[in-house]
């Protein structure tokens, strides 16, 4: 496919076709990637926006192209007849030259060029340990293969001519870019599943490792050590990896009742069908996920009951005297959860093919899975007042607090989670405030993870004053800058709409929204990740978030089809 596009970009501005078998390689690349450079800086120049992405891009494919390990490396492991190195060398070719020749000048194309070389880099140590492993080949092919569909949805942009280009941004202005994103992290899953192979044959080869140990003693222990100290690191890496896929696994698995029961009914199976002995009882399921939410990571401490005040602050201390209510997520999850119960005036109220699409979107996947910081903001393509959304965050929040209670000694997971649309009415409900939403936020920081130092629960306490966003969310600010290297924080805010109106609801959510996308954006050791979710458009937040960090979700989503094709 790529190839194809290709040469009618190349017949269009009446080059010469590519030749595969003549062979492209990464010198030829680093050339045109210069040339194309040359060109768009002096574009650049005159555009502030994208002034310095040039330098970012150069720097990314030399790097891969002067060591043009990654490449090499990669393509060696897949069968000669796919012929992927070729496609990928000549399909980069193409496109440098094309940015030379229009000085295309999209910022979505730069970002995309410039995270490819980064995506590739990281994984070329990795191909050297089992070029003989066959599950290996698959996986890289696969990265390969979303690779070459990336670069052919940039080179489909070309083929366009400029009447057609600009009627298509006029009526969608994000449509190229969002296809693009949505490509860029199918390319990011498969460098991810690709990994996490490797990392398990790794456990395995350092597992072999302990049988060919020298027969001599000292040499044996100095082995031993080498290989425990790599196998700890391994095993480490192994067990974040196995957390995100059993996340995603459990996300799955919760849902899948919901939309096996909807494809079983008369919506869209034919009476008789058979599967009814398949049909999992939801309402049970709920029930059990309601009763055994977790609320903390660790249980929660003793109440202290001296006769003088404590000399030093605990976390129970301070979630007392910031009137922590830990029942407040837990019902507004059971409620949620409930909407996927059978026989909620008719089969459900819910919209399955919503719910099957934010399920599969990759960038969402991408989120959960990938074991780096991440910010999104979702918006679900459905009317305002719909709740497909909120029981699909619902669903990924349950999920995530049930892995919180695995024994786990490489990674701390905490979830935060705040669901504003179960808190509509700003005058009656005291939880359908901004700042009672950046409070929970906070406490629910200091419910689940029972390691921070004295000194700055102290200064935490000291500082939050309830009722004023700013003090509630600088405390936060800096406790997720105390959190160590071993805690992924997942913070999921749904129906940030709702807090849209009144205008004075409206700018204290933005300040909420603002302030955790600049902790987001801090150096830190922890990892840190943020779905802000609608179910339609967050218009009065989009400005906060880059392009590449918004999701819509089609108005019309693809048909479900039969659960056989499979919902995991």
């Amino acid at each position: 496919m790529l190839i194809n596009t290709a040469n009618k970009y190349l017949a269009k501005t009446k080059q010469s076709p590519i030749d595969i078998d003549l062979g492209h390689d990464w010198t030829t690349v680093q050339l045109s990637m210069e040339r194309a450079c040359q060109t768009l800086d002096k574009a650049a120049a005159l555009d502030k926006d994208v002034t310095g992405f040039t330098g970012k891009l150069k720097k990314g494919f030399n790097t891969l192209c002067q060591n043009a390990g990654a490449g090499k490396l990669f393509t060696a492991l897949i069968p000669n007849d796919l012929m992927f190195s070729s496609a990928l060398c000549g399909g980069l070719n193409v496109i440098f030259t094309a940015l030379e020749q229009t000085g295309f000048h999209r910022e979505a194309v730069y970002k995309a060029l410039e995270r490819l070389p980064a995506i590739l880099s990281n994984h070329d140590g990795y191909t050297l340990i089992a070029a003989d492993d066959a599950e290996l080949h698959r996986r890289t092919a696969k990265l390969y293969a979303e690779v070459c569909l990336t670069l052919n949805h940039i080179l489909n942009w070309f083929m366009m001519n400029s009447f057609v280009a600009g009627a298509k941004r006029l009526l969608k202005p994000s449509g190229f870019t969002s296809k693009l994103n949505d490509r860029l992290d199918e390319v990011r899953l498969a460098a991810k599943d690709f990994k996490a192979h490797v990392l398990r044959m790794m456990m395995q080869r350092q597992d072999d490792l302990f049988q060919l140990q020298s027969r001599d003693s000292q040499e044996r222990a100095k082995t031993s050590r080498q290989v425990n100290e790599i196998g700890y690191g391994v095993h480490q890496l192994l067990e974040r990896a196995d957390f995100f896929e059993s996340a995603q696994a459990k996300v799955f698995e919760r849902l899948q009742p919901f939309l096996q029961n909807i494809m079983q009914s008369e919506l869209l199976l034919p009476s008789g069908s058979g599967k009814g002995d398949q049909i999992i009882d939801f309402r049970s399921l709920v029930e059990l996920i309601a009763e055994n939410i977790p609320l903390a990571t660790q249980p929660a401490l003793p109440s202290p009951r001296p006769k003088r005040p404590a000399p030093k602050v605990t976390p129970l201390k301070i979630l007392k005297a910031l009137l922590y209510d830990p029942e407040l997520i837990k019902n507004d999850l059971t409620e949620l959860l409930k909407l996927g119960t059978p026989g909620r005036s008719g089969p459900t109220n819910l919209d399955p093919t919503r719910v099957h699409t934010l399920q599969r979107n990759p960038r969402i996947r991408a989120w959960l899975t990938i074991d780096e910081s991440s910010a999104l903001l979702l918006d679900g393509g459905a009317d305002p007042l719909s709740l497909d959304t909120s029981f699909f965050m619902a669903t990924m929040v349950s999920s995530l607090l049930d892995e919180n209670t695995k024994p786990n000694t490489s990674i701390t997971v905490v979830t935060l989670a705040y669901f504003c649309t179960q808190h509509r009415d700003y005058s009656r409900d005291v939880a359908g405030s901004p700042e009672e939403m950046a409070m929970s936020l906070l406490l629910q920081l200091i419910d689940q993870y029972r390691g921070f130092e004295t000194a700055d629960l102290q200064e935490c306490l000291n500082s939050t004053v309830p009722g004023d966003v700013s003090s509630i969310c600088a405390s936060f600010g800096r406790l997720v800058q105390c959190l160590p290297a071993d805690v992924v924080v997942f913070v999921l805010i749904d129906g940030v709409q709702v807090f849209a109106a009144p205008p004075e609801r409206r700018s204290r959510t933005r300040d909420v929204v603002e302030s955790l996308l600049r902790v987001y954006g801090l150096p830190r050791d922890a990892k840190f990740k943020l779905l802000v979710a609608s179910p339609a458009r967050s218009k009065f937040v989009e400005d906060l978030f880059d392009e590449e960090e918004m999701v819509h979700i089609p108005t019309d989503p693809p048909p479900l089809g039969d659960y056989r094709d499979g919902l995991v």
